[in-house]
């Protein structure tokens, strides 16, 4: 303010002083022209034209402030620009260091995970040759419950490779943005029912007891196929999880959105892993000591809700003291159906 304050009044003095000089000339002048005898007042007085002169230090005066007021407001538009383009630049410099420190956190998060997941899933596929060589050894005599046991063994070993499979088609697709999602008003409890009855034998195997309260009694907005698939994941990792007690599901209308909450007493969540959940290429402690987890099935189950338009929440008092998961959607709006891009979940700080 104080060097804006400075330009304009050097303009304005050196308006001034070109006055001063025209005022000078003009007294030279009238010097010069006045009649031997004449007075200098008198030979201005004959020449009026001269009068004019003597404004000019006043005119002038006024021109150099108001052209020192335009350059000083131009130096400070000046300076705020530049002053902007130094914060876009320092702003541009901090977004691409963070992006920089996020690919290569999530380089190494990607690292270790393939590491871990590569050895977890040599224990199926161990088991699975060694059995088939069992099977097929004709010097072993096998009766048929052993053969039975076998088959069942080599099941349950193909299903885990399958659950892994799938978790990492899924998540290619939609680090690459090829997921699509036709939304569309769906059934939510129904569905929630069928995958209750489908899944109930598993916990009777465990036995742990299974309850259901659905009472949304309307539709929501969600992919049909994905809906099934996140409400099989949450329930599904409910049961792996719980080794003693029950396992609900549950829900609700809260407004315009529905809820569907599973809730479960089984190993629950720490603190310190809980930002871990819905990263990709994270697991929980909890996770990291079976064979039969990716962790990569939450991550994409809430990068398909948030493309449905809803979330999935997580709560937990901690260790050994169960867990809740909430997939939250809309309610349904009768609208037509909509194409949705589903992506995974940005990477969170743990």
């Amino acid at each position: 303010m104080a060097g804006h304050r400075r330009l304009i009044v050097n303009w304005a003095l050196g308006g001034l002083f070109l006055g001063l000089i025209l005022v000078a000339a003009e007294w030279t002048i009238a010097v010069w022209s006045r009649d031997t005898g004449e007075s200098v007042m008198s030979a201005i007085g004959h020449q009026p034209n001269l009068w004019v002169i003597n404004a000019m230090p006043f005119v002038l005066g006024l021109i150099g402030t108001i052209i020192g007021g335009a350059h000083a407001q131009l130096a400070g538009i000046q300076a705020q620009t530049q002053d902007l383009a130094e914060r876009v630049a320092k702003e541009w410099a901090a977004e691409i260091h963070e992006g920089n420190v996020n690919v290569a956190k999530t380089a190494e998060l990607r690292s270790k995970f393939f590491a871990a997941l590569s050895h977890d899933m040599r224990n199926p596929l161990t088991t699975i040759l060694g059995l088939t060589d069992l099977a097929s050894d004709t010097s072993m005599e096998l009766d048929s419950d052993m053969l039975q046991g076998f088959i069942k063994d080599i099941e349950v070993n193909a299903r885990q490779l399958l659950e892994i499979l799938n978790d990492l088609m899924d998540t290619t697709k939609m680090e690459a943005g090829r997921v699509e999602l036709m939304v569309a008003d769906v059934d939510g409890d129904d569905i929630a029912q069928q995958i209750v009855r489908h899944m109930a034998p598993l916990a009777d195997e465990h036995r742990l007891e299974l309850t259901t309260e659905l009472r949304a009694g309307v539709p929501v907005r969600a992919d049909e196929q994905r809906f099934r698939q996140i409400m099989i994941n949450l329930l599904s990792n409910a049961l792996k999880y719980t080794t003693d007690g029950a396992v609900n599901v549950k829900s609700y209308r809260a407004g315009d959105l529905v809820v569907y909450e599973i809730a479960d007493t089984g190993a629950g969540i720490s603190p310190a892993d809980m930002p871990k959940v819905f990263t990709a290429f994270e697991q929980t402690d909890a996770a990291k000591g079976r064979v039969d987890s990716t962790g990569l099935g939450l991550p994409v189950s809430l990068g398909m809700a948030q493309a449905m338009g809803g979330t999935i929440q997580a709560d937990s008092l901690g260790e050994g003291h169960g867990s809740t998961f909430r997939l939250v959607l809309n309610a349904g709006t009768g609208e037509e159906t909509e194409l949705k891009m589903a992506s995974l979940p940005q990477l969170q700080e743990v």
